[in-house]
């Protein structure tokens, strides 16, 4: 084959490629996504499976092993019993959890996530900047008990167990697979109760079958706000 048939030939297969997906690709059609009007002559990227690795490495900080402070047991038990807050993500309430028209995802438990500073990360927060940026924040909010700069330890406590740096949460959209806020990113975790009626985000876990209604975002007593 001379020089400039292989050339061709190679520019053939190119496009032959760029026109059939690759059986192992990720950008496979997803059945549940909307249906989009393009103009004419327009062109459209299709719906698609986007597959993504992120790998992590965090220097947490040396700290004690976790246990439980009764300061925290206590915030956790208002939160989620007494004051029954729900998940702020599909609207379940220990009160609804063994009612599957209002826990569509199945959920075991209602947990307290530390959404400002993880806990495990307290001991390299650095108090001067704490003050400076959310101390002063919510100072300017007019919010009680935000008058003075935090000590140090006024600082732990806070990040342990204030209510302001915890998020009711069920355990699957804590910590569940594909659907957890430790296991995906923010701006994908943060829309899934803003999504269509029965539009899979993830691939999996789905939700049961039989609900009666979707996940909506719910109307928590202290609902997350754009910052803190």
């Amino acid at each position: 084959m001379s020089g400039r048939t292989a050339s061709v030939r190679r520019r053939e297969l190119a496009s032959k490629a760029r026109r059939t997906p690759n059986k192992g690709t990720t950008r496979e059609k997803t059945p549940l996504a909307r249906p989009v009007e393009i103009p004419e002559g327009e062109r459209i990227t299709e719906a698609h499976t986007q597959k993504k690795t992120i790998v992590q490495m965090v220097n947490i900080p040396a700290h004690k092993r976790r246990v439980e402070t009764d300061e925290y047991k206590a915030v956790r038990y208002r939160l989620i019993v007494e004051e029954d807050r729900p998940c702020l993500v599909c609207g379940v309430r220990n009160s609804t959890l063994d009612d599957p028209e209002q826990n569509p995802y199945g959920a075991k438990m209602l947990q307290c996530h530390h959404r400002v500073v993880e806990w495990s990360l307290a001991n390299c927060i650095d108090l001067a900047k704490f003050n400076a940026r959310i101390v002063a924040t919510y100072r300017a909010r007019g919010i009680p008990g935000y008058e003075h700069d935090f000590t140090q330890q006024q600082m732990l406590d806070w990040i342990d167990h204030d209510e302001r740096n915890l998020w009711p949460l069920c355990d699957r959209h804590h910590v569940g697979i594909e659907t957890g806020i430790h296991s995906l990113e923010y701006a994908v975790w943060s829309v899934q109760d803003l999504l269509l009626p029965g539009y899979q985000l993830t691939s999996r876990p789905k939700p049961r079958a039989k609900q009666g209604v979707a996940g909506g975002r719910a109307e928590a007593p202290d609902a997350p706000e754009e910052s803190w």
